[in-house]
């Protein structure tokens, strides 16, 4: 079973203790680490892949970046962990249960983003229509 929290940590306090030399192992450091990437990381890459994701409503824009931060852990984070390509070197169920946390975390995620960016947006703001390449209409606000 993937230990996503205490392989963040050892991430973590390795770098800390090679440039500060006295970061003891602590699973706060983990979870600070994996807070900042879903967070920070990530959702400054959905507030720029926003636009281009297919869907209409912001928690299926939300499911699509899911898929996407599926493949990236599949195909990238896992094998860098020591756990094989999809994490299967860990169990077979560890794929389906990477791709269902992404997929809850993308819902939540877009929908949190949806309402966050509908309550900036001015009342007295104008707004207009474009379609997508997708043939996806959305409204586009310019305050």
């Amino acid at each position: 079973q993937l230990d996503t929290i205490t392989m963040l940590d050892g991430v973590l306090v390795a770098f800390l203790a090679e440039v500060r030399r006295w970061a003891p192992p602590t699973p706060i450091g983990g979870w600070l680490w994996f807070f900042a990437i879903g967070t920070v990381w990530w959702g400054a890459l959905y507030a720029i892949m926003e636009p281009i994701l297919p869907g209409r409503r912001p928690w299926s824009r939300g499911l699509s970046f899911g898929v996407i931060a599926t493949l990236l852990v599949w195909l990238m984070v896992l094998p860098l962990a020591g756990a094989g390509y999809f994490g299967m070197q860990l169990s077979a169920i560890q794929p389906v249960v990477t791709l269902f946390e992404h997929l809850v975390y993308g819902v939540i995620l877009g929908e949190a983003y949806g309402r966050l960016n509908a309550r900036t947006r001015s009342p007295d703001s104008h707004s207009s229509h474009i379609v997508t390449a997708v043939g996806d209409e959305r409204e586009v606000y310019e305050g």
